[in-house]
């Protein structure tokens, strides 16, 4: 799903109104005062206000696309890949499993252009690393898995604890 459609998504039903007022970068809406706020100011989160021509306009933005001027901390591996070898979190929509990986995240690390990741292997209740030099011509792997074994997104670990 692209940005623009995942805010799309976002704002409902109110979208087809709301779009001449919604930054597609950032999702927010700055709604005028000549709009009636009463019923977006309960469904959206507030961001600020500030003076227009006529009143005070404000700015909201849907409750789940917080975060999103960062993308909640992830980055597109599309946009800029991590150092090799480093420990990432990695992400992959297709990762997602109810019983098994329920947020579709992986620990993982890029070696030269291959991604390693560690997959849960519920057949065996065990942990893997996967990699397409070892996956791709071992028939115990699925198609699924093969095809399956780069993340979309990635976020860096933080540090270890001080105490």
């Amino acid at each position: 799903m692209t940005k623009e459609e995942k805010i799309q998504e976002a704002y409902g039903e109110d979208w087809e109104f709301l779009k001449q007022y919604v930054n597609l970068q950032t999702g927010i809406a700055d709604i005028p005062s000549t709009t009636n706020r009463s019923e977006y100011l309960k469904k959206y989160k507030h961001l600020a206000t500030w003076p227009d021509i006529i009143g005070f306009k404000q700015s909201l933005i849907p409750y789940q696309l917080y975060g999103m001027e960062n993308n909640n901390g992830w980055t597109r591996v599309e946009d800029a890949l991590p150092e090799e070898g480093f420990e990432v979190i990695c992400f992959n929509e297709r990762w997602i499993d109810e019983d098994f990986n329920p947020k579709g995240v992986r620990i993982g690390f890029l070696n030269g252009n291959e991604w390693t990741t560690a997959h849960y292997w519920n057949y065996q209740d065990t942990y893997v690393t996967i990699s397409h030099s070892n996956c791709d011509n071992d028939e115990e792997f699925s198609d699924e898995i093969k095809d399956n074994i780069d993340p979309t997104h990635y976020m860096l670990i933080g540090n270890p604890p001080i105490y």
